[in-house]
């Protein structure tokens, strides 16, 4: 309810009302929000302040703000027949037809403002010529948009301005959440897409990203409980099957995490199974036992290159260097884009492939006759199971041979991948884990090659020899931290005295994540060693993390892979536990082949072990931070001429029915 003025107040606090409102009739609408926010603080009960509030934000575009401020003034002076036109008009304009035709027929009984005429500028003074200009409010698709484009705060903002008109929008919830994801604002995102279920209980990929923004949280079985409703909603949707067996690697090594993931694998199997018999072109490929044609001597390879990586990001820098570097009298990479953003890496990356098509919005039917009738000999799919990916395009064999490398499962089970790459850290693990008729090519110069970090500072000295006691570094993302991970760097702190532990290497971490991740070093009795790292940047990682830490602490079950390349680069060595899986021999592949298999670990006394003993001597480990960089630089991990030869090899031995 407003505050009575009594006359000499009324009239400044209108003469205030008028100028601005004179002000922003004539353009100069940035200039009077102070104004505005000023005479909020002075009169914070009057109906015509939040009246200038709604007109300012919707002449800056922002029509859900616009009417939450105009409401405002209706509830305090619900007789002024001027709000109610000004809610009308633009409640028509926002495609709220219902909504705008109440607000115009409640205008008709109302009385116009007694001081201030006019108080309703033109554009939102006629509730029929807005009726004939209604439309679908353009926030959303704006927020579409900036998605594609990668421009997460964007769709961020686009989207909440849409949810402050339409409060019902489901997909808008959803595509919120995902944004929160891409941002690492996990519980934002969990609420939104919360949000979007309440709306559409129906709908499997709101469930999806519900499960991945749980997994992130730390939240292992809630996301699970996500992902299993997916599954039921859409027991027939491969996408589903393989998204959900994404993030089931993530779960704790044991029998209950090795049956459930076995149970997905015959899942996906079976989902592969149906696409197959419903897909009239897969039928006719039926009889395709993936022999290759016959070809004359001197042909080149023609590589089919299915990336969602193709623009800037960390996965980019593993395709540059294959693409760089590949002899153009051998192969000849042919990349289908599944994203739709085109930045500078993406340009970069089609100038070192012979050709790019952009095939996000084209189906796997279509796309299989594409690559057909491009000739391709050889698929290399680097999709995996991570979002955008193409599993149905690999389940329909759209090439003769089919690989699978780079991205989660690497091949490793995916219906279609007759090749599963491997190099001497993962061959083992592989072996056990391969589907029925894959078979394995082995890469002599390791999984993947990296180009130097011009960019990242010098290492400088390690903490323990400025007089500290240890510190052991760690990823800060829940999504890794299961109770295997907590219990292994628990164990090293243990045996560590005086150690600490700083938690780091992601670009956003929230409060609510900090105290999760701190709960659970808490409860091992050792929260009081823990501690986050402060980065510079909301929007990537920051490579001053690796002064800060004389080792870094690979996570398990699930290895890292930038990390580790760049804290050795850092001169930071990296102590990694081989684990039974592919996602858990990751690390001890990077090690390997950048001439640190030393501080690869079989089991868990070992990774105690040999943090211990990096940490024992500061001297010794000075030594190791400062002639690290030269070594692995010179290492198989940065050779990229060396392993796209490798690279190269190993797909003709994939032609030709060779296997490791």
């Amino acid at each position: 309810m407003a505050r009575e003025l009594d006359q000499s107040q009324r009239e400044e606090y209108l003469d205030r009302v008028r100028d601005i409102l004179i002000g922003m009739m004539m353009g100069e609408v940035e200039a009077r929000v102070l104004d505005i926010e000023s005479l909020l603080r002075d009169h914070p009960t009057q109906a015509e302040v939040y009246y200038l509030l709604g007109l300012a934000a919707w002449r800056m575009n922002d029509s859900g703000r616009a009417i939450q401020w105009l409401n405002q003034a209706h509830e305090i002076d619900s007789q002024c027949r001027e709000y109610a036109d000004a809610l009308a008009v633009i409640y028509s304009r926002s495609g709220k037809l219902h909504d705008g035709l109440y607000f115009a027929k409640l205008a008709t009984v109302l009385e116009p403002h007694p001081d201030i005429q006019p108080l309703l500028p033109m554009d939102l003074s006629n509730y029929f010529v807005a009726l004939s200009q209604a439309k679908p409010s353009r926030h959303y698709v704006d927020a579409l948009v900036d998605y594609n484009r990668h421009r997460w705060q964007s769709v961020i903002s686009e989207c909440e301005k849409e949810l402050r008109i339409n409060r019902e929008h489901a997909l808008c919830y959803d595509l919120l959440g995902r944004a929160c994801l891409h941002t690492g604002d996990f519980e934002k995102a969990r609420d939104a897409l919360n949000a979007a279920i309440h709306l559409a209980p129906d709908t499997a990929e709101h469930r999806i990203a519900l499960g991945e923004a749980l997994l992130h949280m730390g939240a292992f079985q809630e996301s699970r409980a996500a992902f299993a409703v997916a599954l039921e909603l859409a027991p027939e949707e491969l996408w589903v099957a393989t998204r959900a067996r994404f993030a089931a690697d993530f779960h704790d090594d044991g029998p209950d995490g090795d049956a459930y993931r076995a149970e997905l694998d015959a899942k996906i199997a079976e989902c592969a199974r149906l696409a197959r018999e419903e897909s009239a072109d897969a039928l006719s490929q039926d009889d395709d036992d993936g022999t290759p044609s016959p070809r004359h001597p001197g042909d080149r390879v023609t590589v089919a290159l299915v990336s969602n990586a193709l623009c800037e990001g960390e996965p980019a820098r593993l395709l540059e260097p294959l693409l760089r570097h590949h002899d153009r009298n051998r192969l000849q990479f042919r990349l289908y884009q599944q994203s739709i953003l085109e930045d500078g890496t993406n340009a970069h990356l089609k100038v070192l492939g012979e050709s790019c098509r952009r095939v996000f919005d084209i189906s796997d039917d279509i796309m299989s006759i594409i690559m057909g009738g491009d000739q391709v000999d050889v698929l290399v799919d680097s999709c995996g199971y991570t979002e955008n990916a193409r599993p149905l395009l690999t389940a329909l064999h759209a090439a003769p041979v089919q690989v699978g490398w780079l991205s989660p499962p690497a091949g490793i089970g995916q219906p279609g991948i007759d090749v599963v790459f491997s190099d001497a850290a993962t061959v083992e693990a592989d072996r056990k884990c391969l589907a029925e008729g894959q078979r394995i090519v082995l890469l002599t110069n390791g999984l993947l090659a990296y180009v130097p970090f011009d960019l990242m500072p010098d290492p400088g000295e390690p903490p323990l020899a400025q007089g500290n006691g240890p510190s052991f570094g760690g990823i800060a993302d829940p999504a890794y931290l299961g109770d295997a991970c907590v219990a292994l760097w628990s164990a090293v702190l243990e045996a560590t005295p005086g150690s600490r532990l700083i938690l780091g290497n992601v670009a956003n971490l929230t409060q609510i994540a900090r105290d999760s991740i701190f709960a659970k070093f808490d409860a091992a009795g050792l929260g009081g060693r823990l501690s986050f790292h402060e980065s510079r940047y909301d929007s990537r990682r920051d490579p001053t993390y690796y002064q800060g830490i004389d080792v870094y602490l690979d996570a398990s079950p699930v290895n890292g892979i930038h990390e580790t390349a760049e804290s050795l680069w850092m001169g930071v060595p990296v102590v990694t536990l081989k684990g039974p899986r592919r996602a858990g021999v990751m690390g001890a592949s990077l090690l390997d082949n950048a001439g640190c298999g030393d501080w690869i670990a079989a089991d868990k006394d070992g990774f105690v072990a040999i943090a211990q003993s990096l940490v024992k001597d500061a001297n010794t480990l000075a030594a190791v931070r400062s002639g690290l960089r030269d070594k692995v630089q010179t290492s198989k991990l940065f050779d990229a001429k060396a392993f796209s030869a490798a690279f190269a090899v190993g797909i003709e031995k994939a032609m030709s029915g060779v296997s490791d």
